[in-house]
Formats: structure tokens, C-alpha cells, sequence
């Protein structure tokens, strides 16, 4: 059975929810991505034999061209076939994470990492398992949450025609998310075996990724609540620093649950500011050996801290919690992450769209990559009862059983 739930000039839902923490919110989509160029490895036997793969593509595709063009009876759009063509050329090589971007849709994927974008406001990672995109956050304020989207539903079908996730693949999926203030997004989720059909009215969004708080039974304890890394997040991270250490907190808790990823430069000048001197992050590029990319100062915080993961904790947001752990900065509270620990390179063509490649596997400070397996917490802790079915966004404190188990944690620290 399918329902339908719109949103248009006017709010057609009610969402009977309380707040208690809200953030600027993004259309996401967002993973571990490096704009800059990429190092390439060696190989000239592997590069003539892609080279001679694309000719035959190039081939292959100009004869079914001179096809259409001789016996092809019905009007059709010459660049949305290109487009595409190139969404499968990419989709082919069989990472989820890779894609094809026309020039529109590669602007917004750079406006977000700069922390703006115009979209419907939801975070969501790639799930084939469960039949296409599932939403992981939903921002306060955002068309998504108004609509009455929230964390565990899975977009199964998307776009005009409403077409399968799984068939579109991930990015070509993404992009029919995408799009300018004022239009309409259509797709359908699945909730509890239940489909949903909605259509949201996408709002120009300026993201929040850093929010910060004390906590309410206890002021010394400082709440920083990181839900991407963009550019923007460094000053943001940077400015919930200082006010909570004018405020006088002496223990810390960093909440990255939910937090997909985000933008390489971002996360190492966050890392930065809280461990002593030594490697962030190492990369290991395709045909060459595994090396530092980053090295912290000798700046560090210096007080109890932990951080909050769960299994939609991902990529940038694992470096994190991993890099924070390899230093014994910061107790790890919560459930096992995600497990991706490769990063996407954005690569423009000359057109203008742009192409994104899985480049590197990454590595913490001093333990290995943990692509597929995820970072073990120091303390693994479930969310209970209720509190498992809401967002993050509206439990209370005293609901969040990972939050009083952190706590609790860098309380005893403290005392000790």
C-alpha cells in the first residue's frame, strides 16, 4: 500500500516534535571527498588496455548512434542521452560510491561542500541491502522534516517517473534529489514495510554542521554535536570551542553520530585542534605505499572527553572517532560505525560536469583501515526502548542512553 504526503506552499504535515537541538540543513549526500587533483599510480600495460576499452565504448557507441539516427522514429533528448550514457560509463565500474555528474548537478555537489546548497535537507548513505537510499539525519527547519521524513526511512524510488533506486544507481538517484529553491522532489520511502510517497518543495539551505550546548544536569559538561564536515566547519567547530570553554566546561563529548563524512581538508584541521603533535590522517593512492597526508601541532584540548558513534557513523566522521581513540584523547560510546574508509576525489571535465572516484584508502594516526569492518567503541551501548525509533533531534537527555553512558564514562575519568 502506498500513501501520499505532499508539501507545498503550505505545511500539509505536523510534525508533533520538540526540538532540542536544531541545525542548518543540506540536501546531503555527503562522503569523504578530496576536490584537489589525485596522484595517479604506474601502469602502462593497465592504461593502454582502459585507453583500448574506451575506444571500443567510443566505438560501440557511435555505430548505435548512426542507428538511432537512420531508424529511430521517436523524438528524444540527444542530452539527456549523453548524460546517461555517461551515469552508466561510470556506474560500470561497479563502485557505489563513484558517479557521473552533469555540469548543474557537479556546481551543487561543490556548493555543498563549501557548506550551501539547495535542497530538501536529509543526510543518507547508499544502502543496496535494504533497496536503496536510506536517511540517516534530518535536519531541524529543512523541507525534509516538515514533510515528516526521518532517520531509518529508505528512498526506494525517486524522480519524475518514480524509478527504482537500485536501477538508477546511487548518484543518478541523488540527482533527482537535487535541484533549485521552489522545486518539487518526488520519491517514495519505505518505512516499516509501509511506502510513502512524497513530494518535497526544495528550499535554499545554508548548512550548520557544528552545534554545541551544556549539558542540562550538569553545566560542566560541554554537548558539540558535528553532523559534516564542509568548509564551513572548521570555524563553526572552532567558535563552539570557545564558547564552551568561556562558559567553563571541564569534560567534553563529541556527538558524530549520524555524521556520514565530508571534505578531507575539513576534517584534519578539526582533528587538529584536539590531539597533540603527530599524524592525522594516511593515505594510500592507488600503486603507492601508505604515507602521512597530515600532521597535527602541538595545540591540544586537554580534559575528559568521549565521543558518540553509531552504525551511520561514516568515513570522515570513523576518522574521527578512530583518530581521537589512537591518542586516548577521547572514549568511544556507542555502537559499531559504519566501516567506510575510502575517499572520493571530484575531478572536473571540461565541459563543466565532473566525475567522482573512489582514490585512496585512508588510515588513522597509528591502527589500520577499517573499510568494511568500522571503529569497535571503547563502551558499546544500544539506544533503548522509544528512544531508538526517534531522531536524534527530538530525544531527551535522559532518553539518550548513549549520551548518560558517556557521561557517566568521562565523570568517572574525571574523578579518578
Amino acid at each position: 500500500m502506498r500513501r501520499k504526503v505532499s508539501l507545498g506552499a503550505s505545511i500539509a504535515v505536523v510534525v508533533v516534535a520538540v526540538i532540542l537541538a536544531s541545525f542548518g540543513s543540506v540536501m546531503a549526500y555527503r562522503t569523504w571527498t578530496e576536490p584537489a587533483a589525485v596522484q595517479s599510480g604506474t601502469g602502462n600495460a593497465e592504461g593502454t588496455q582502459n585507453a583500448s576499452s574506451a575506444e571500443g565504448v567510443s566505438a560501440a557507441i557511435g555505430e548505435i548512434q548512426e542507428l538511432i539516427d537512420k531508424y529511430n522514429i521517436r523524438e528524444y533528448d540527444p542530452d539527456a542521452l549523453r548524460d546517461l550514457a555517461l551515469y552508466g560509463y561510470v556506474a560500470g565500474i561497479g563502485d557505489p560510491y563513484a558517479g557521473y555528474f552533469p555540469a548543474e548537478s557537479f556546481r551543487d555537489l561543490n556548493d555543498g561542500l563549501k557548506g550551501d546548497m539547495q535542497g530538501i535537507g536529509i543526510s543518507v548513505i547508499y544502502s543496496p541491502e535494504l533497496g536503496g537510499i536510506q536517511i540517516v539525519d534530518v535536519f531541524p527547519d529543512s523541507p525534509a522534516l516538515k514533510a515528516g521524513l526521518a532517520v531509518g526511512d529508505v528512498i526506494t524510488f525517486c524522480g519524475e517517473d518514480y524509478e527504482s533506486v537500485i536501477s538508477l544507481g546511487y548518484e543518478a538517484a541523488l540527482s533527482t534529489l537535487r535541484g533549485e529553491e521552489g522545486t518539487v522532489a518526488k520519491f517514495v520511502v519505505n518505512r516499516d514495510g509501509e511506502e510513502i510517497e512524497f513530494e518535497v518543495e526544495r528550499a535554499y539551505i545554508t548548512e550548520q554542521s557544528v552545534r554545541y550546548r551544556l549539558y542540562s544536569e550538569d553545566k560542566t559538561v560541554g554537548i558539540i554535536r558535528i553532523t559534516g564536515f564542509n568548509s564551513a566547519t572548521v570555524e563553526q567547530f572552532t567558535e563552539a570551542l570557545d564558547a564552551l570553554t568561556e562558559k567553563g566546561v571541564e569534560k567534553l563529548v563529541f556527538d558524530v553520530r549520524n555524521n556520514p563524512g565530508g571534505e578531507l581538508k575539513s576534517i584534519c584541521q578539526v582533528i587538529d585542534m584536539i590531539v597533540p603533535e603527530g599524524p592525522v590522517i594516511r593515505l594510500q593512492y592507488k600503486g603507492k605505499d601508505i604515507e602521512t597526508y597530515y600532521n597535527s601541532d602541538g595545540n591540544e584540548i586537554n580534559m575528559p572527553m568521549a565521543v558518540l558513534a553509531n552504525g551511520q557513523t561514516a568515513s570522515a566522521a570513523e576518522l574521527f572517532t578512530s583518530a581521537l581513540k589512537d591518542y586516548g584523547k577521547a572514549v568511544v560510546v556507542g555502537t559499531l560505525t559504519y566501516g567506510k574508509g575510502c575517499m572520493q576525489s571530484i575531478l572536473p571535465l571540461k565541459d563543466g560536469g565532473g566525475v567522482k572516484l573512489t582514490t585512496a584508502l585512508y588510515y588513522p594516526p597509528f591502527s589500520d583501515n577499517f573499510d568494511g569492518d568500522g571503529v569497535e567503541p571503547d563502551i558499546e551501548v544500544e539506544m533503548e526502548g522509544d528512544a531508538a525509533k526517534k531522531s536524534l533531534y527530538v530525544i531527551s537527555d535522559t532518553e539518550d542512553t548513549q549520551l548518560q553512558a558517556a557521561i557517566a564514562a568521562i565523570s568517572d575519568k574525571d574523578n579518578k
